[in-house]
């Protein structure tokens, strides 16, 4: 442990931690978006007063959601499987 601490005061640590998590955060990043998109848009949502029930999250990516369907804002404020527009 004090070997670590002292990387940790000379600046080692940060320094080469930053250098190495940001390529790693980048690439990771890059790796969900290409897995996730689904075909289509989410659809407009225009409803002044949602349908109960609506207003919890059941999804968080596309991935989660069955078949074709995309995880699409339901209107107050959450997300949702949605059939996608075209």
């Amino acid at each position: 442990m004090p070997a670590l601490l002292a990387w940790k005061e000379a600046g080692f640590l940060s320094s080469t931690m930053k250098a190495m998590l940001l390529p790693l955060a980048v690439i990771l990043l890059g790796m969900i978006s290409a897995e996730d998109g689904k075909a289509g848009s989410c659809p407009n949502v225009d409803m002044p007063i949602p349908p109960l029930g609506l207003c919890t999250n059941t999804c968080s990516m596309d991935s989660q959601c069955p078949s074709n369907k995309k995880c699409c804002r339901n209107g107050c404020g959450y997300m949702t499987c949605s059939t996608p527009r075209p």
